[in-house]
């Protein structure tokens, strides 16, 4: 039983307070869960890039809604997830450019891509460089991680 007004007043004082407390634990729970499901988000992209990756198909196998997918891993990466895959892409691209023969056709397929002229493109808007000239040079690109420019 409460005893006066000010009894009262501590006591939804200390309910508030519980509550805000619960709040921010659920707010700092779902955080934990976003950062979470974004590096598994990452480490999905990492293993398939080579495959037909779409925000569709991504966002499906994570059980997300497209357009959440697209903000959240925006607000944790500070990329976008089509720009992360085809950064993923390039690199490793590069890499087979520097340790083997293979033809840039092949390499192109090997990370994704079935259009060459598109694959070539996107390349040299990328690392603006030509895939021949990395060939040519791969030293120069050891270190590379390309950025859209």
């Amino acid at each position: 039983m409460i005893d006066s007004d000010e009894s009262l007043e501590q006591w939804l004082e200390l309910q508030n307070r519980y509550i805000q407390d619960l709040v921010r634990r659920k707010e700092e729970e779902s955080n934990q869960r976003r950062k979470s499901n974004i590096d598994e988000i990452k480490h999905f992209i990492d293993q398939k890039y080579m495959e037909m990756l779409t925000l569709d198909n991504i966002a499906n196998h994570f059980y997300f809604n497209k357009e959440y997918l697209c903000r959240a891993f925006k607000r944790k990466t500070g990329s976008t997830v089509t720009k992360y895959i085809t950064q993923k892409r390039i690199e490793k691209s590069i890499q087979l450019l520097a340790r083997t023969s293979l033809p840039i056709k092949d390499i192109a397929e090997a990370v994704g891509y079935s259009d060459l002229q598109y694959f070539y493109r996107l390349f040299k808007k990328m690392t603006q460089k030509t895939p021949m000239q990395v060939r040519e040079n791969p030293t120069a690109f050891s270190q590379y991680r390309p950025t859209e420019r």
